[in-house]
């Protein structure tokens, strides 16, 4: 009570300290009418390029700092699966699972090394792969970058350690009321519909190295994917590491091979569902 009782009265201090200061400011510092408008220009436009292979490059040249930043969007995201939460598996599994010659410990190592990031994931209508570095090691990064993107390994111990993961959050889902809300109003919104589906524990089970190779050679295609890149690096400079790096060994992404559709269909599903307003309510099996 005492406690209660001493917050009531520093929440009573705090807001008549507070009128005060406003009355004093109200006097002090009146709102001038007549402030001149300044205008900025802050349209800023990339250099597009668009490839044969299907694949449009947004080049934005800013020397002020030293650093480069990229971000890879593909189109077709969680909502075109056909088993939940397969797509985001795998976008996230590209970076985590190790790529090219390197484990996903020794991808970490040689990041944190160049104090570089490189990170992929997954939305319901897309997939990004981004990396940021120092522009001095863009060479290297550009190269882990696009191991990433093209050469995954998927290591059974980090799938294993994601799924562990995976299954505890969906046991835990019902400990924090806005979770439970949230999913609630996602279904009752967007009804049986892949814009409403919730990933499931068997859903987690169900996913296996081998589906995720499956889907990336599917899901990853340049046709109709957007490479945006921003930073101390020219056009010239991108052109020259995508040929190095996206070429050899993979001909769809061969900057002068030519545009194929994608291996799946990214055409996303109607929503065919009409909401019944009201109020509802939900029971959880809590012990208080």
């Amino acid at each position: 009570m005492r406690a209660f009782q001493s917050l009531r009265l520093v929440i009573g201090i705090f807001f008549a300290a507070s009128m005060a200061l406003t009355g004093c400011t109200r006097k002090l510092l009146p709102v001038p009418t007549d402030i001149p408008l300044t205008k900025y220009e802050t349209s800023i436009v990339p250099e597009k390029i668009t490839l044969e292979n299907g694949l449009t490059i947004f080049v934005v040249e800013d020397r002020e700092l030293p650093i480069v930043s990229g971000t890879l969007t593909i189109r077709g995201g969680s909502l075109l699966d056909k088993r939940r939460g397969l797509t985001p598996a795998m976008a996230g599994q590209m970076r985590e699972g190790g790529a090219g010659d390197l484990t996903g410990a020794q991808l970490d190592t040689e990041l944190q090394r160049l104090s570089a990031v490189i990170g992929s994931g997954a939305g319901q209508e897309s997939i990004s792969i981004t990396f940021s570095c120092l522009a001095a090691d863009l060479d290297r990064v550009f190269q882990l970058f696009s191991d990433v993107t093209l050469r995954p390994r998927f290591e059974e111990s980090r799938l294993s350690l994601w799924r562990a993961q995976a299954l505890e959050n969906i046991r835990r889902r019902t400990d924090e009321p806005w979770t439970v809300a949230g999913i609630a109003f996602q279904q009752l919104i967007y009804g049986n519909t892949p814009y409403g589906a919730v990933t499931t524990s068997n859903d987690v089970r169900a996913i296996t190295r081998s589906s995720l190779i499956n889907l990336h050679k599917s899901a990853i295609t340049p046709s109709g994917s957007y490479l945006s890149i921003s930073g101390a690096v020219d056009s010239e400079r991108v052109l020259e590491l995508l040929e190095k790096n996206f070429g050899p060994n993979s001909e769809p992404w061969q900057i002068g091979a030519s545009s194929t559709p994608p291996a799946r269909s990214t055409i996303l599903p109607k929503l065919d569902y009409e909401p019944r307003p009201g109020i509802y309510f939900i029971e959880l099996p809590l012990t208080q």
